[in-house]
């Protein structure tokens, strides 16, 4: 995702956002919670040395993730820099107001439509990156309300399902209907498969009890 976002200084809020996104996949997002600490003594134990090793391994990647996706000119200017003092000065020079990023995400986030091709998964995931980032600027959603959305941006092949999903009145958290949607996505792809190889009446999918079942019409 990051690579998509190579930071040329006005486009910071969005390269950060991709950024804290890949950290916190990563399981590396502690790095721009706390510094680095000096290097140990070399009269250190093999413990504490071990320890500060693997801090510093932590802190490196997330600085070369940052350094390879600047432009050639922000690499240069924060090549010796630790990740925590990139972003500081970083945000100094380029960041925006919290109310200016919030309508920016907003917007991306009514807007956001699943591109033709694109799975599921990947949409689903989209949309729960900009809920994330909302959520961390006191912008929630219930997880009804942020669901309702989520149904309301999936193609046409998934009418089928929010129809069902909202006759049933179903109470999932959006972990549980990102994995209906995906099971439901299969079945559309196997439901496909049938009607090139076969002439006979095409299956119709529907939830219950919160799996994804056929029926025949």
């Amino acid at each position: 995702m990051l690579e998509k976002h190579q930071l040329t200084g006005p486009n910071f809020n969005e390269w950060l956002r991709a950024l804290k996104l890949v950290v916190r996949t990563e399981k590396l997002q502690d790095v721009f919670e706390t510094p680095l600490p000096p290097a140990p003594a070399a009269s250190a134990d093999n413990q504490a040395l071990a320890d500060w090793n693997a801090l510093f391994d932590r802190h490196n990647e997330v600085a070369c993730l940052m350094l390879g996706t600047m432009s050639p000119k922000l690499y240069q200017q924060f090549e010796n820099k630790s990740p925590q003092e990139m972003i500081t000065e970083l945000q100094k020079m380029y960041g925006k107001p919290p109310g200016v990023e919030l309508q920016e995400l907003v917007n991306m986030f009514h807007s956001c439509k699943q591109a033709e091709g694109q799975s599921v998964s990947d949409h689903v995931l989209l949309m729960k990156s900009y809920l994330d980032q909302l959520a961390t600027l006191n912008y929630a959603f219930p997880d009804k309300v942020s669901i309702s959305f989520i149904l309301n941006s999936l193609s046409s092949e998934f009418q089928a399902f929010m129809q069902n999903y909202n006759m049933q009145s179903m109470e999932k958290t959006i972990s549980e209907v990102y994995l209906l949607l995906i099971e439901f996505e299969k079945s559309i792809k196997r439901n496909k498969q049938q009607i090139i190889g076969a002439s006979s009446t095409p299956h119709v999918m529907v939830i219950q009890s919160g799996r994804v079942q056929k029926n025949k019409p």
